[in-house]
């Protein structure tokens, strides 16, 4: 498999985990309210919990195994200045920061309200927080796929059709993030 093929379909694994999960939390959040025993279609919260925890740590794994997969491009992003990268580079490297900042505070919130009881049942300043941080998370994620728009378009065109003659090069090349130092 092609490293352009492998990306793509992690990351439509990772867009399907993720969308789960924002689904699971918004009906956590929003549907079933916390100590509650509504059942919002023939599921109750703690299956609903079950799913969103699920789905959050499949996210998890994916997400690892995504930085693991473009840790070269990192790394040659990382040693060029930011004032050295093309406006689109800039933009992308600080995105792609702060989801991973808003990432990391949504997992440590969660960790921090499942570890420490909230007071007489009620929603803990954790639980809250990692609603806040996933929903910025969420916002962060929406202007990287803006970003990423033409690879997105372009490779999932291509898969779609079968065609030959796209090679892995084009595909970085007109999504317009390729590093010219490499």
């Amino acid at each position: 498999m092609k490293q352009t093929e492998r990306n793509f379909w992690l990351d439509i694994s990772l867009f399907i985990t993720f969308l789960s999960t924002v689904f699971t939390g918004f009906i956590l959040w929003l549907l079933i309210p916390h100590q509650s025993d509504a059942v919002f279609l023939g599921f109750n919260r703690p299956f609903w919990l079950t799913a969103h925890i699920f789905t959050g740590l499949a996210g998890l794994a994916g997400t690892v195994i995504h930085i693991i997969w473009h840790r070269e491009w990192l790394k040659a992003l990382r040693r060029r200045p930011l004032a050295s990268l093309s406006s689109k580079l800039r933009a992308n490297r600080v995105t792609d920061r702060l989801v991973w900042v808003f990432f990391l505070a949504t997992i440590l919130f969660c960790v921090l309200d499942w570890i420490i009881p909230a007071f007489e049942n009620k929603v803990s300043i954790f639980g809250r927080l990692h609603v806040a941080f996933g929903i910025t998370w969420l916002a962060g994620i929406v202007v990287h796929l803006a970003l990423h728009r033409k690879w997105i378009i372009l490779v999932f065109r291509h898969y779609r059709s079968n065609k030959p003659g796209i090679t892995d090069h084009s595909i970085k090349r007109l999504d317009g993030f390729t590093n010219s130092s490499n």
